[in-house]
């Protein structure tokens, strides 16, 4: 979301920049009291960034995501044209409990990739696709800057969702489903 909103009001106020730099460096100083915060209860900077990008915690979450990466490319040889489909249930499911974090899939992204196979991908890709084209069609300027905005937060959401959870969440689709009801409602009301 942070990132979302970033992209956001980055690319909806670049035409004041005096704004656009003052909405940035708000959010680094939020992002920045996060992580100090954080920091602070996890034994100062140096532990912050052992308990992020070392010990335990990281290297649970990293051989989390090899063995889903692994579950995710088998998929996708199974099936790659059509996909395994949104049932798709396998004898390894049994053994999730056992992994760091059973609840969450975080390459979640390529799991939705490989449930629709490469042809689903396709027209999933050809749909944002159709979306730009559409935001480009808006002719109100400030209107179209919005709504590429929103666009682009979309992207950065896949993205993000590349390796972690965000795709399959409620937030996701309802920010799609905003932003494709706004686009077509500008262009309904532009005629």
């Amino acid at each position: 979301m942070l990132a979302s909103l970033f992209v956001f009001c980055f690319y909806f106020l670049r035409k004041n920049i005096i704004k656009s730099i003052k909405v940035v460096i708000i959010l680094v100083v939020c992002l920045q009291s996060y992580f100090f915060l954080v920091g602070d209860t996890s034994g100062g900077i140096l532990g912050l960034t052992n308990f992020m990008y070392g010990g335990d915690t990281y290297q649970a979450g990293m051989d989390y995501r090899l063995i889903q990466l692994g579950l995710l490319l088998n998929r996708l040889i199974e099936s790659p044209m059509l996909g395994v489909g949104f049932g798709y249930y396998n004898e390894g499911y049994l053994t999730y409990g056992q992994l760091a974090k059973p609840y969450l899939l975080e390459l979640d992204f390529l799991n939705f990739i490989s449930k629709i196979g490469l042809l689903g991908s396709f027209f999933y890709a050809l749909g944002y696709f159709l979306l730009f084209r559409l935001v480009k069609l808006i002719e109100n300027k400030d209107i179209r800057r919005l709504a590429t905005s929103l666009f682009v937060s979309l992207i950065a959401l896949i993205i993000y969702s590349t390796g972690q959870t965000a795709h399959q969440a409620v937030f996701y689709w309802i920010l799609l489903a905003f932003s494709y009801g706004f686009v077509v409602s500008h262009l309904r009301k532009q005629g």
